[in-house]
């Protein structure tokens, strides 16, 4: 209607709080909305340049030497190599999460429902009152695509291992690109597809008839 200012609506959302932005500005929402955790992220990455990503190319070194020295463990050396770098790397994400964690939970976010601004440690409670079955639904997505990711991730290591060990044969190396990418090309179609599906099918219209019942305050 004329005369009734529009709510400015942003189609792009902070990955970190969930506060609407623009997209050309969410580095700079970040930089100055949530300052502990660019510093944690800065400590984090100068403990992967110090610490883990020497390991990890030493890791990398050694597969490579195997591979040129060629003697009858190279494909141990190889498998070895190839194994301890992703060891390296997991360990990094354990130790990543364990430091960014504690400040990720005292972050405010915007409910995806009702933008109301809680913790994230209070985040999970307010869903489940609030807003039991969008609550339900993200359980039930988490569950299905959680477990399925960890499986690919061991399913690709095992190939890997398979492969480099020649478990198969030659003639196993004609379909061994199409296993390793073609179920990571369909469980990231799956988790885009899940993703709109839940966001225009269940989210947004619980955004606008939470909106409808509940009015923000003027």
């Amino acid at each position: 209607m004329a005369g009734i200012p529009q709510k400015k609506t942003w189609r792009f959302r902070c990955e970190i709080c969930g506060q609407p932005v623009g997209f050309w500005d969410e580095s700079d929402h970040r930089r100055t909305a949530h300052p502990e955790l660019m510093g944690v992220y800065r400590q984090i990455g100068q403990r992967y340049l110090v610490r883990y990503f020497p390991l990890a190319m030493l890791a990398l070194v050694f597969a490579v030497v195997s591979v040129i020295i060629h003697d009858w463990w190279w494909r141990l050396g190889l498998l070895l190599g190839l194994y301890s770098m992703f060891a390296i790397l997991i360990v990094f994400g354990v130790f990543a999460w364990k430091k960014e964690k504690p400040v990720q939970l005292d972050i405010e976010v915007a409910c995806p429902v009702c933008d109301r601004k809680v913790t994230k440690k209070v985040l999970r409670p307010h869903l489940s009152e609030v807003h039991a079955e969008i609550y339900r639904l993200m359980k039930r997505t988490f569950w299905l695509l959680g477990p399925t990711l960890y499986g690919f991730l061991i399913y690709l290591l095992v190939l890997i291992g398979l492969i480099i060990l020649d478990v198969f044969g030659k003639s196993f190396l004609a379909y061994a690109l199409l296993l390793l990418f073609g179920p990571l090309f369909a469980w990231v179609t799956i988790l885009a597809v899940v993703g709109v599906y839940m966001e225009r099918r269940y989210l947004r219209p619980a955004r606008v008839a939470w909106q409808v019942l509940r009015p923000p305050s003027p």
